[in-house]
């Protein structure tokens, strides 16, 4: 069994940061409070420790306040691993002073692997900031892992292996876990069709936009087909595509409706009492696909809303299949989220999982990990029942002309591949949200299949 000595302060998040980590290490662990000052790994089958320093909550002691440490900027660290020497080059986020004697059957690794993983997945950086975009969202450019050149790595799972690597070597008696590379498929249900569930205003506005295009044409077409229930194809119904797609990898596609009473211009043209939405959701369910919540435009920041939200999808998903078999949780619209209020009232309408926390303007590792994680309360300094799963890529972020508008394909897919591969480099879960409204050219299906098929 593994045996983490933890300082006597800051207990709380300690503990939970330290079972964040060593979860992915091993099954067998136990925490114990010491006096020490600083962090210390030993076996109960193997003699020696590993020691790390504890400068982040050695700060957050000093200053009285976890949210006062100031990361280090564009320090970085080099180490070495036990198997072939193997360099590690990481971002120190935190220094300090280290006074410890280190013994003979002892390894010291100097890098704050447990404060800096608490950090970042805590959010600690976002909390009551104020330095946002017009929909009220903490950017990319603000955060402490785009100035420093890390938004793309998963540090903290990189950290994470690391530590297993050094531990295996040390102490090869414990049996250690090894983690498997995952994907999850996931798809905002913004626009479910082309052809339908306008408003007559909302028509003419989208006959008007497209006058000169000769989209115009073809739109009224297929309109009058759909109106008269005659065969016509429309490019955004592309939900069976999907799950032919998934099926053929072995997973589920998860595919989250907006659920609002009404229409609006902000949130969405249809509502889940629709008959095309009520079909097309009874049709998700039978192949053994998921359905969740894309949460209002305001609800991320109003509980009221939010839970109307939630008790409105309940009643209409109720009428379709039992309640029982559906988790509930999903993801914001236009990927609100804020640090201070969000997750806490998420938890608060029992939501079960988010998979909100991402960037819209650049794919990338906004909590420096793409493993699930369930969310701590800084305030209340506790553990939630909510689960965080890391939104990595956005299918937008890369090609639409909104953010960084990648029109050669090949481009686009070496991009996305690469944030994919450092999912895989550390075994863990690749979080991909795909509109099904981006799938109406074949050169954006071939993407998107390559895409998930790439191992």
């Amino acid at each position: 069994m593994l045996i983490v000595d933890l300082p006597n302060n800051w207990i709380p998040e300690r503990k939970w940061i330290a079972k964040v980590v060593l979860s992915r290490i091993s099954k067998n662990f136990i925490c114990n409070e010491t006096n020490c000052n600083y962090w210390k790994l030993k076996s109960t089958q193997n003699n020696g420790s590993i020691i790390l320093p504890d400068y982040f909550f050695m700060l957050a002691s000093k200053e009285r306040s976890i949210f006062t440490p100031r990361p280090l900027n564009d320090e970085l660290t080099t180490i070495y691993g036990n198997k072939n020497n193997k360099k590690y080059v990481f971002p120190k986020v935190f220094n300090g002073e280290f006074r410890c004697e280190i013994g003979d059957l002892d390894e010291f690794i100097d890098i704050d692997i447990f404060g800096t993983a608490f950090w970042c997945m805590a959010r600690v950086e976002e909390y009551k900031k104020s330095n946002r975009d017009i929909h009220d969202r903490w950017i990319s450019k603000n955060s402490h892992a785009f100035r420093n050149g890390y938004l793309d790595r998963p540090i903290v799972d990189e950290m994470v292996i690391y530590l297993k690597s050094r531990l295996e070597h040390k102490f090869d008696s414990e049996e250690y876990l090894v983690n498997k590379f995952t994907q999850r498929l996931t798809h905002d249900v913004d626009n479910p069709y082309l052809y339908s569930g306008y408003s007559k205003i909302n028509y003419i506005k989208l006959l008007l936009s497209h006058t000169n295009s000769g989209i115009a044409r073809k739109i009224i077409i297929n309109h009058l087909k759909k109106t008269f229930n005659l065969s016509y194809e429309d490019p955004f119904d592309k939900f069976d595509w999907l799950m032919d797609c998934a099926e053929k990898e072995g997973v589920k596609s998860e595919f989250y409706f907006i659920p609002s009473q009404k229409i609006n211009f902000i949130d969405c043209r249809y509502t889940l009492e629709d008959n095309d939405i009520n079909k097309l959701m009874k049709r998700i369910l039978s192949r053994g696909h998921i359905l969740g919540m894309h949460h209002s435009y305001g609800a991320s920041v109003d509980q009221i809303k939010l839970q109307d939200g939630i008790n409105y999808f309940k009643k209409i998903v109720g009428k379709i299949t039992d309640l029982d078999n559906i988790t509930l949780g999903g993801r914001f619209h236009y990927l609100r989220w804020n640090q201070s209020i969000t997750p806490n009232i998420l938890e608060n309408c029992s939501i079960k999982y988010d998979g909100s926390l991402g960037y819209a303007e650049v794919p990338g590792f906004r909590a420096s990990t793409c493993f699930d994680y369930n969310y701590f309360d800084i305030v209340k300094r506790r553990e939630t029942k909510l689960e965080i799963r890391p939104l990595v890529l956005m299918e937008a972020s890369v090609i639409s002309r909104r953010y960084m508008n990648i029109k050669c394909i090949n481009e686009a897919y070496n991009y996305m591949y690469k944030v994919k591969k450092s999912c895989i480099g550390v075994g863990g879960n690749f979080n991909l949200l795909w509109h099904n409204s981006s799938l109406a050219s074949p050169k954006h299906q071939e993407l998107y299949k390559s895409l998930i098929k790439s191992s």
